[in-house]
């Protein structure tokens, strides 16, 4: 039973120190060495024999936050005619406007039919689509990309 307090004790400590790294603060806990101590009645009735103090531990290492996310990620583009193109966020892979979310920075594509723009990370994940139009009157879609 003193191993599984120890035990115990330990994936407790753990545990905190993992919290304690994204900044949430704990109560204390009890030392190894108290818990140690901590005997059933059964056991203390038999002769005791004394148990080794642990030895000193190296305090936790406070994990750094995690990276944060980048406030922006590429979308790419392949394929296409040279030129700007307009570029819209909507909430289906559809050119009408009744799916328009938002307007996005334009997309520049190369002589080599390649482009990418920068869209903001919150964006990915939800189901949205970037529109890419052919034109500024937003009468023709070129491509879309789902993120």
């Amino acid at each position: 039973q003193v191993a599984l307090l120890q035990q115990q004790a330990k994936v407790l400590e753990q545990q905190a120190a993992a919290l304690a790294g994204k900044g949430v603060a704990l109560p204390a806990l009890p030392q190894p060495a108290a818990v140690a101590q901590v005997r059933p009645p059964a056991i203390a009735a038999q002769k005791a024999e004394p148990v080794p103090a642990p030895s000193p531990t190296a305090s936790p290492v406070k994990a750094g936050a995690p990276p944060a996310a980048p406030a922006t990620l590429p979308v790419a583009f392949f394929g296409q005619p040279a030129g700007t193109y307009p570029v819209h966020l909507h909430s289906a892979c559809n050119g009408t406007q009744k799916f328009h979310l938002t307007v996005l920075q334009g997309l520049s594509v190369g002589g080599d039919g390649s482009g990418s723009i920068e869209v903001p990370s919150s964006y990915f994940g939800r189901g949205l689509c970037v529109i890419v139009y052919t034109n500024t009157a937003l009468s023709r879609v070129l491509t879309t990309r789902e993120i």
